[in-house]
């Protein structure tokens, strides 16, 4: 009976969906940036917030983006999300693979995964 309540955990966690970034593009702050969810596609693998100064026409304009990444992107030399800046002008690509892990507030703990995690000792000390 054990085993059954094991592979029922195990098939659930497999089938999860895919990674959940916020996206968004923003000249203002940080704060337009946390409305719009989605679900990356699945050859992505990380959620990317990008920050940069860029100048248009002469003015210097600050940049802010989020969205779905892949690891590989964030962690070049020189990121292809920083590509066309102009060089001396400033961009920061930060990246993370959690849920929705791409905001600048804090993250609070998955309440369902806890009780799961609960249910499955209680189960596993019978």
């Amino acid at each position: 009976m054990k085993f059954l309540h094991i592979f029922a955990f195990l098939l659930w966690v497999s089938v999860a969906d895919g990674l959940k970034c916020y996206q968004c593009v923003s000249t203002s702050s940080w704060g337009d940036c946390s409305q719009k969810e989605v679900t990356c596609d699945s050859r992505f693998n990380a959620c990317a917030k990008v920050y940069a100064k860029v100048k248009r026409d002469g003015v210097s304009v600050t940049e802010y983006a989020k969205g779905c990444s892949t690891q590989e992107i964030c962690d070049a030399t020189e990121s292809s999300l920083c590509k066309g800046q102009i060089s001396g002008e400033e961009c920061v690509v930060n990246c993370c693979n959690t849920d929705l892990c791409n905001t600048a507030a804090i993250q609070v703990i998955n309440v369902i995964f806890l009780v799961l995690c609960a249910f499955l000792a209680s189960v596993l000390m019978q």
